[in-house]
Order: structure tokens, then sequence, then C-alpha cells
């Protein structure tokens, strides 16, 4: 994992929004999946800043949402397929064929998710996935519990939500309320991910995400496992991370790499030594130079062999 770190919240939206617009540019059929919430909201509406801005084709692309509130109308304002419309499908001007939501109501819940499965398959699978960071370590409704080989289907909507929906929609208790989501699985199968999270209420969780273990009760967790996922944090965000753990990211930093790096580029540059000098002079003589080169070589092997195996082996893109 690779963590970026803004110095505030201004430059962190406008660091996540023009990565989607390169996504968009370098691929136009890309396929993208957003997040809404308090995160993401001014992202997607730079994003759309910069369209009108700066024109570019947008309208190839196709967009998703990674989860859906059920039980409520799509007109509904806190419904995701209106959220994303309103702060950015609309006015990039994509059209419905791309733009793909899962269900806020269905006959035939499991039907619908397989078919919003098999469109992104179809589309060619997920270029690039922008995950919002729950302050308990959930992803769309994948709440702590969930399995790491969970498939779109319905996730478990916290009661603070719920009773925000509930309030702002007068739908009665009675009245059945959740959500539907894209699964910790399919998640995983993105070719790249960034993670997002701002403020200080995800300062503890993001702490746990990138250094704690992976496991289904934290389950952003599991992106320690995939092979190009960024973090994207604002300073708050990154406020309980040591320096240590900023400049690491999610993997434990393992010295014995480097190391075995460093002794393997110094057998190779006293084997071409050996090599040189048994082509110059007699195999005793050979050996009495190359003896005498190593003593006075060996400080400057040494500094210069770690030197250039850690950065190969550690392989860590901070800033």
């Amino acid at each position: 994992m690779r963590i970026t770190i803004e110095k505030n919240e201004q430059v962190f939206d406008l660091a996540a929004a023009k990565r989607i617009v390169q996504q968009i540019k370098e691929k136009p059929e890309s396929v993208i999946g957003l997040s809404t919430g308090r995160t993401t909201r001014n992202m997607h509406r730079l994003v759309a800043q910069i369209h009108r801005d700066q024109p570019f084709d947008a309208t190839r692309a196709t967009f998703f949402g990674i989860d859906e509130v059920t039980g409520v109308s799509r007109s509904y304002s806190g419904a995701c397929y209106t959220m994303l419309k309103t702060e950015i499908i609309d006015d990039l001007g994509v059209d419905e064929d791309h733009f793909l939501m899962l269900p806020t109501a269905t006959d035939n819940l499991d039907a619908d998710c397989k078919h919003f499965s098999d469109e992104l398959q179809h589309k060619g699978g997920i270029d690039l996935l922008i995950l919002g960071l729950g302050e308990n370590g959930h992803l769309g409704f994948n709440q702590p519990g969930t399995s790491f080989e969970s498939t779109a289907g319905t996730g478990c909507m916290d009661s603070a939500l719920e009773n925000r929906i509930r309030r702002e929609t007068g739908v009665p208790a009675e009245h059945p309320l959740g959500g539907v989501t894209l699964g910790l699985s399919d998640i995983m199968q993105a070719r790249r991910i960034i993670l997002v999270a701002k403020g200080t209420s995800k300062a503890e969780i993001v702490k746990k995400v990138l250094h704690g273990p992976v496991d289904t009760h934290v389950p952003a967790s599991i992106l320690q496992r995939h092979p190009h996922c960024e973090v994207l944090l604002d300073a708050d965000a990154a406020s309980c991370l040591s320096l240590a753990e900023k400049e690491s990211g999610g993997d434990k930093p393992s010295h014995l790499a480097p190391f075995l790096m460093m002794v393997f580029i110094f057998l190779v540059m006293g084997f071409l030594a050996t090599v040189n000098s048994q082509l110059q002079r007699p195999l005793q003589s050979a050996f009495l130079a190359h003896v005498g080169w190593l003593r006075n070589t060996l400080p400057t092997m040494v500094t210069f062999s770690w030197f250039l195996a850690y950065p190969v082996c550690s392989g860590l893109g901070t800033r």
C-alpha cells in the first residue's frame, strides 16, 4: 500500500479529483467505481469543475456506485444514485448506459446483484475504485464481520444511518430499510484502488487499517493484500500515524530483503574483481590482490550496496 498525505482537506479533495480525471484521460473507456458521503462529495464536484474549465470526454467511461440504500425511492436525495447523479454524473454528460447502480428496490435482489456484477465484467472489469472508509472500517455496506469472500449482495445498515434516513424520508419503522453493496471479494478484483479518508474522526481507524492485523472485524484491512492500493489522507486523518508508519505504508517494513540484496551485490562485485584479476595475473598473485582489494574497498562496497538495495527492495512510494 502506498500512502499519500495531503496537508489539508482542500488539497486532499483536489488530489483525489485529479486522480479520477487522469484515469479518464489515460483510458477513456475506464470502468470507475465511486463512493458517496462526506469524504467524496467535494472531490466529485471538483471533477465536474475541472470538466467545465478544461473540457475532456468522459462519455465513454463507465461509472458505478459501490453501494446503495434499499427501501427508498431513487429520487430520495440520500440515495446513492441521486447523490452521484447530482455531484458528478450529470455534469460529465454520462448517459444511463454508462452509469451502473445497484437497485434501491427490487423483486429479485439476488438476480439484480448478479446482473450488476456481470455488467461490470462485460465492461472489462474495474479499472479504478474510489473507496470511502467508515469509522468502524467498513467499505460500502460491508460491516465488521463480513466475510472477505463476500460478493455483491445485501449489507448491514448501521442504526445512525437508518434513523437519519427514516427522519428525512418519513419511512415508518415497520417498513424495512437496508443496503446493497459490492462485496469485499469484488472490491479486491479492481485493478487499482484508492482508499480515501479525511478528518480526525477517521484517524484511529486509518491506523488500524494500515498497521493492524488483516481481520474481518476491520473489513478495510483486506486492502493490505491488494497489489495496487493507494491510501489518500489529509493531515487530520493521518494524525495517529507515527513517522515510521507514514513512511512504511500498510506493509510491515522488512530489513532482511535489503540486507540479502546487499550481500548479493557485494558477492557479484567481488566475483567480477576476482575474474578480472585472474585474467591478468597468476592464480596466487590474483588471490592476494583480491584480498587486498577487499580490505581496501570493503567500507565503500557495503555502503554502496545498502543504498542500492534498500530502495529496490522496499519499493515504497510515500509522500
